[in-house]
């Protein structure tokens, strides 16, 4: 049986611990490198790292002021909905469904495949079957429960936080590297811009605790926690994995590692570091997927309620208290992404590089959209409250960011950028074929 009605059942810990485990994925273990090539230096490198998350923490500010002013769990489609004519959030949804958050998931669910792959390979699709078993496994868990599904976050997340912090200490513990003489032919621009596509890229994720909105206790009060708590935990982090990978490689050691974690633990501990930083890798990315998995079904619970047709994916069922149709929907389009990109890697591009193309210039679309919807809330604040001129200022960098974000995505992506945004247009079909059954419902 199934219900409309749930209760909030996630601590603002809980919260944390979705949004931290969310955030912190596979990227710390990748990005620093590709960071550090963009850069002229360890200052500009790690002033890049604070800056992410001073966007991120601007960006928080602007969700939880419109969290205080659209208090469900609906999150960016409630928004959307509320300062857009309706087919924009429809299509958001659609966007959601069919490119950006089952996108993130498979993306994610290819890490934990890869990793777990070089542990102990299934054959020559070994990263799709581990893919395909950890998206499967994840939103079953998910479906019985959300104290199932956050517990298994939880553990995910403390995990994965005491795994970075024991890279950290091992740095402590090595040599530090002796001091490089600056290369004879630095750049003289260095490319900064696209060092902060790699670092938000490593940010993303924050945005999601807008879903969390109906779930949290204390409501807008106990999510504006979540998010400040959690973007700070999240800053720290970066700031100190960074430091320690400069300490043990050195500046232009980072540069050229292609895996800086296992590098730094392969100095600490030997063959063993490697194989550590490879578990902690597979964890990482399996806490992010569930994490995606959980936040996902939020916005297809959202829709569902406000259209009489769609009306199976707005309830929960009475016994498990979860979106059961809302999670069935997107796992099984999660799971036809992991095998299309399965198909799609080739001539040495993964599944994880087709996935992150496929969702990056829709997901920017969609929230520079919030973030001006954000800008026009923090203006009516302001003209109400001159001490609000901080919130303005935070949502007008906060657009600012999506702007660039937007064009820096359709500037590096190739022909998956082109694939999603097709599959988004198709969405407005649908849009006026829900509308047309929402009349006969009504």
């Amino acid at each position: 049986m199934l219900t409309r009605h749930h209760s909030s059942q996630l601590s603002v810990i809980d919260g944390i611990c979705m949004i931290v485990g969310l955030v912190v994925g596979a990227g710390i273990f990748r990005a620093p490198s590709s960071v550090a090539g963009q850069t002229i230096g360890p200052g500009a490198m790690m002033g890049a790292w604070l800056l992410g998350g001073v966007i991120a923490a601007c960006g928080a500010i602007c969700y939880a002021l419109l969290a205080r002013m659209y208090p469900d769990s609906g999150g960016e489609y409630t928004y959307l909905r509320a300062s857009y004519p309706v087919p924009v959030s429809f299509l958001f949804v659609w966007a959601r469904i069919a490119v950006l958050q089952t996108g993130s998931i498979a993306a994610t669910a290819y890490i934990f495949g890869d990793y777990a792959s070089n542990m102990l390979s299934l054959g020559p699709y070994s990263p799709v079957l581990y893919a395909f078993a950890a998206v499967a496994g994840l939103t079953l868990i998910n479906i019985l429960g959300l104290q199932l599904g956050k517990w298994t976050q939880n553990i995910l997340t403390v995990v994965k936080v005491l795994g970075l912090v024991l890279i950290v200490g091992a740095a402590l513990l090595v040599e530090r590297a002796a001091a490089s003489p600056p290369a004879a032919e630095a750049s003289a621009v260095p490319a900064f811009g696209l060092a902060m596509v790699f670092v938000l890229y490593t940010y993303g994720g924050w945005n999601e605790a807008a879903y969390l909105a109906g779930d949290v206790r204390k409501g807008p009060a106990g999510l504006a926690a979540v998010l400040a708590v959690s973007i700070g935990i999240i800053t720290l982090i970066y700031l100190a994995v960074n430091a320690a990978y400069v300490r043990v490689l050195g500046f232009e050691g980072l540069q050229a590692s292609t895996a800086p974690a296992s590098d730094v633990m392969a100095a600490a501990m030997g063959t063993l570091g490697s194989v550590f930083v490879s578990v902690l890798t597979a964890i990482a990315a399996l806490g992010t997927t569930n994490a995606t998995i959980f936040t996902g079904s939020r916005a297809i619970h959202a829709l569902g309620a406000n259209h009489p047709s769609l009306r199976r994916l707005g309830t929960h069922h009475v016994r498990w208290g979860t979106p059961t149709t809302a999670f069935a929907l997107q796992g099984a389009v999660a799971l036809s992404l992991v095998l299309v990109s399965g198909m799609l890697g080739e001539k040495g591009r993964h599944g994880f590089e087709v996935a992150v193309e496929y969702t990056a210039p829709a997901f920017w679309t969609f929230i520079l959209l919030v973030a001006l919807v954000a800008v026009s809330k923090a203006i009516h604040t302001v003209r109400r409250r001159i001490l609000a001129l901080p919130l303005l200022v935070a949502s007008l960098i906060f657009l600012g960011m999506c702007g660039y974000m937007l064009y820096s995505s359709l500037a590096y992506t190739g022909i998956g950028a082109l694939l999603g945004a097709g599959i988004v247009v198709l969405g407005a079909p649908v849009y006026f074929l829900v509308r047309s059954r929402d009349a006969k419902h009504a």
